[in-house]
């Protein structure tokens, strides 16, 4: 999740001032900035805590007008365009692993790698329903390879 244009660069925020951020597409400057996550006005309420540019600026959600999420500034610093948004604790609706996410891991997998990263992790099920599919994947590949695999048949005999 990223931040848009902003010009002039770069912006400096102080605590207290107003901020918004919006799913709108925009130049920004000092008092709003688009960005690119569009189920925020979805997912935060008043009271959360936002950080921008790796935590260095920090923002309490005041209130969500439509596609506006207007900000005071709790911690200040400087801000530039596509920068970083960060939403600790806030529950971003991505809970699922996705047709595209498993095939990508079985890729990954097939190809040998020996581990894999996730994003948007938000609870421990998260990362139980990769460390699953990876499971359901290398018990499939293990079964085929024990059915083609060269012995003696189930069929033979003791002499």
């Amino acid at each position: 999740m990223r931040l848009g244009t902003i010009e002039p660069e770069p912006i400096h925020l102080r605590a207290g001032d107003a901020f918004t951020l919006t799913t709108r597409t925009f130049v920004g400057d000092a008092t709003r900035v688009s960005m690119s996550f569009d189920r925020l006005p979805q997912v935060v309420k008043a009271g959360d805590r936002l950080f921008l540019n790796d935590g260095l600026v920090q923002l309490v959600v005041q209130r969500v007008v439509g596609a506006d999420v207007e900000c005071k500034v709790a911690v200040g610093g400087e801000l530039r365009s596509r920068k970083g948004l960060n939403l600790p604790g806030i529950d971003l609706g991505h809970r699922r692993l996705h047709d595209h996410d498993r095939a990508c891991l079985e890729f990954a997998l097939r190809e040998g790698v020996d581990a894999v990263s996730q994003s948007f992790v938000e609870t421990a099920a998260d990362i139980e329903a990769v460390r699953a599919a990876a499971g359901a994947f290398d018990g499939r590949r293990s079964s085929s390879r024990r059915s083609s695999a060269p012995g003696p048949s189930s069929t033979s005999t003791r002499s």
